[in-house]
């Protein structure tokens, strides 16, 4: 399909990573490439749910710190 140009350092990378795992350079490339593409999916997943969280919060009202609430637990 398409054609992507990468750093020669880059590609020696991909090549010790392939060669260790027993694939081409282009499968070892690919498998990156989709993990990559997946974290970076859900960590947008997660800001939508925590700005959906902080909506919930009243406004107005401020909130403790999480650290305040932490030392307290852990005065007890």
């Amino acid at each position: 399909m398409g054609k992507i140009v990468l750093k020669d350092e880059l590609v020696q990378e991909l090549a010790a990573a392939a060669k260790l795992h027993g694939l081409s350079v282009d499968e070892q490339a690919e498998i990156w490439l989709r993990e990559s593409l997946r974290r970076h999916s859900a960590g947008r997943d997660l800001k939508a749910m925590f700005a959906e969280i902080a909506e919930m919060s009243p406004k107005g009202v401020v909130q403790t710190d999480s650290v305040e609430l932490l030392r307290e637990l852990r005065d007890k």
